[in-house]
C-alpha cells in the first residue's frame, strides 16, 4: 500500500467513526417555537495550473444547523 493509498484509508476509517457517531447520537436541530439558523457551503480545491480550468472539479457540500434557543 502506498502513502496516497493509506491516507486514503485513515480518512475512509474517520468518516465512517464520524458516521457511525452521528447515526448513534442522532439529536434533531429545532423544534416548535424554536429558531433555526442553517446555513450551506462549497468546498473545493481550485486548479493550480492555467490549462486547468478544463478540468472540473467536484466541490463538496456542507450543511449546518443551529438552533439559538440551545446553542
Amino acid at each position: 500500500m502506498c502513502l496516497n493509498e493509506t491516507k486514503y484509508f485513515q480518512l475512509q476509517s474517520l468518516a465512517q467513526v464520524c458516521w457511525e457517531d452521528l447515526i448513534k447520537n442522532f439529536a434533531p436541530v429545532g423544534g416548535p417555537g424554536h429558531i433555526v439558523s442553517i446555513d450551506e457551503t462549497a468546498v473545493g480545491k481550485l486548479p493550480r495550473f492555467s490549462n486547468a480550468a478544463a478540468r472540473k472539479t467536484v466541490p463538496q457540500w456542507v450543511f449546518g444547523g443551529v438552533d439559538h434557543a440551545t446553542g
